[in-house]
């Protein structure tokens, strides 16, 4: 049996100053196997080889022999003077010199990539202009949103007996920028609303049109896709699966606690009883005699979990910001405990991401104050479904996951975005729209801001929208997680690690580790279900679904790890391909 073991180099430079983000989006993405480090040691160990790092001549050298003998790389915008190894001619030029912006990678048009995006996507990272010469274009780089692909984004090259691609753009930038908005931006009240927030960053930045697509998330998903065709069916690559229960996707359920009453708690409470779904309240501290502290076992029994609603005023200066959420989470916490996952009043920002500092300073592990306000309404604001991780300017990672809001009933039914706003039965049209295609093609947890107070009739009646969308999940399967539940289980789901791993032509082993017990974790191989003959856990025969997501068949054991669980999957036949991946 053969071991499969995926080597991710990354090193921080400036040129690539959010070197530490790959790790990121790798662990994002679920994929094990994947071993981080900034030195390219002991290549014959590893099957594949992600690598977004400047080199030295001698490791170039062992990289490209290292494929010439078999090896399989991935090299995030190799510099011009490489692009032999991947088939390219430079051009002499950048994105930037051509089209400052927009820019947009071509997924819908790629037969690689099929399955990930019915659109085009935004690059807002810069990148190198080729020619191929010998080698097979994934995706493309196109100036208009349906125009065709001018250069090659990502293309893949037969090297010997290996396989050598390349993105030409920044993958980890495009990320980060899609996910964080524009620096430049921080701090500024860029669309005019009179409070600083994370939406200022994204003007000029996303193109509305593409609002319901996670772009970033696409991004990423290329890059997993692009791993799993270069090792081929002969080594399938598992992942951890976003989602519990291995659920296509996901509704978190949340609210603020703007001037409610006891009478709107209970009718949050009735509701949230009556489907049996779950939900996070942000409290702000004028609402403390609202929830009384000693209600915390009750509420958590009956779904609702709580968490600070901090604010800091309109546009407070970093120190300001500090010394208002520090003080306003401390009591929280002495009303509630908890506290670990957050939302601002008013989604007040400081920074592009001093604010999570300061969180990450108090104790908060998940925010979800990205949030899309003026001229964006609703939508993918960051272009994320999922929580990850914030990095600063100067490429350090940051504690705290962020997590997109992504529908809110006081941005969504009121006229103040300058987007007409919805009527109740458009607004669950749209709504019921959004889960089935994300739970359809773009697999991510959709977020929700409803508020108790605005759930009254005589205010925006939003307890109709809620009781919807709470009708559809249950009678669709979709899970309804609060916030702190889906904290948790990322948090979990991230702290599981692959042991070992081996293939050979009729069986699969994986062995997994959990720092800490997880429960309905699970795990994704990129096999065809007609190539299964049995899966067992720990010895036992196990169930297992054989489900299409992201555009590929993947088989999916769902776990329950204490401690340890090994998998064992037979396999009536398993071929190597030795041609590029189509």
């Amino acid at each position: 049996m053969g071991e499969v073991r995926v080597l991710a180099l990354s090193r921080r430079s400036s040129a690539r100053p959010f070197a530490e983000y790959l790790g990121e989006i790798l662990a994002a993405e679920g994929l094990l196997c994947v071993e981080r480090s900034d030195r390219l040691d002991d290549l014959e160990c590893y099957s594949a080889v992600v690598a977004y790092a400047e080199l030295s001549e001698g490791e170039w050298e062992a990289l490209k022999a290292y494929v010439e003998g078999g090896g399989r790389l991935v090299f995030i915008r190799p510099p011009p003077s490489r692009a032999e190894l991947f088939g390219l001619r430079p051009l002499g030029a950048r994105l930037s010199d051509v089209r400052p912006a927009p820019k947009y990678l071509r997924v819908d048009s790629s037969r690689l990539l099929r399955g990930l995006a019915d659109r085009a996507v935004q690059v807002p990272s810069d990148g190198d202009l080729y020619e191929v010469v010998d080698g097979e274009v994934v995706a493309r780089i196109s100036f208009s949103l349906r125009g065709e692909g001018a250069y090659p984004a990502i293309v893949v090259r037969r090297v010997g007996d290996g396989l050598a691609a390349a993105y030409t753009y920044d993958l980890v930038e495009a990320v980060v920028t899609l996910r964080q908005g524009r620096r430049e931006l921080a701090g500024v009240d860029a669309d005019g609303s009179g409070v600083v927030k994370p939406n200022d960053m994204f003007i000029g930045l996303l193109d509305p049109r593409l609002r319901w697509v996670p772009q970033a998330d696409v991004h990423m998903r290329t890059l997993s896709r692009l791993l799993e065709r270069v090792l081929g069916p002969s080594k399938p690559l598992p992942r951890l699966w976003y989602f519990p229960e291995g659920s296509e996707c996901a509704v978190v359920m949340t609210g603020d606690s703007d001037i409610m009453t006891e009478e709107d708690l209970k009718r949050l409470l009735s509701i949230l009883g009556e489907y049996g779904a779950h939900y996070t309240l942000y409290v702000r501290a004028e609402e403390h005699g609202v929830v009384p502290s000693g209600s915390v076992g009750e509420l958590r029994a009956r779904g609702l979990s709580l968490g600070p609603h901090t604010f800091p005023g309109f546009a407070p200066s970093p120190e300001e910001a500090r010394r208002a959420v520090s003080e306003q989470v401390r009591r929280h916490r002495e009303a509630y405990g908890g506290g670990l996952t957050h939302r601002g009043h008013c989604t007040v920002w400081v920074g592009w991401v001093e604010m999570a500092k300061i969180l990450e300073e108090c104790g908060v592990r998940m925010d979800l104050s990205y949030y899309p306000y003026r001229y964006f309404q609703c939508g993918y604001l960051n272009g994320s479904g999922l929580p990850m991780r914030f990095i600063d300017e100067r490429g350090e990672m940051v504690d705290v996951y962020e997590q997109s809001t992504h529908w809110a009933d006081d941005v969504a039914l009121v006229d103040k975005t300058f987007v007409d706003p919805y009527d109740l039965s458009e607004l669950i049209e749209d709504t019921v729209r959004a889960i089935e295609e994300s739970r359809r093609l773009y697999h991510t947890a959709l977020t929700f801001c409803i508020h108790p107070v605005n759930m009254r009739p005589d205010v925006l009646n939003s307890a109709v929208w809620l009781r919807a969308v709470l009708s559809y999940c249950r009678s669709e399967g979709i899970p309804v997680l609060s916030a702190d539940e889906w904290l948790e289980f990322n948090e979990r789901r991230r702290r599981v690690r692959a042991v070992s791993y081996s293939v050979s032509l009729s069986e699969l082993r994986l062995v997994l580790e959990a720092e800490e017990p997880v429960k309905g974790v699970a795990v994704a191989f990129p096999v065809r279900g007609s190539s299964v003959a049995s899966v067992a856990v720990d010895g036992g025969e196990a169930s297992y679904a054989v489900k299409e997501l992201l555009g590929s068949e993947y088989l999916v054991v769902v776990l329950d790890i204490s401690r340890r669980a090994a998998i064992r999957v037979g396999l009536r036949r398993l071929t190597d391909r030795r041609s590029a991946p189509h």
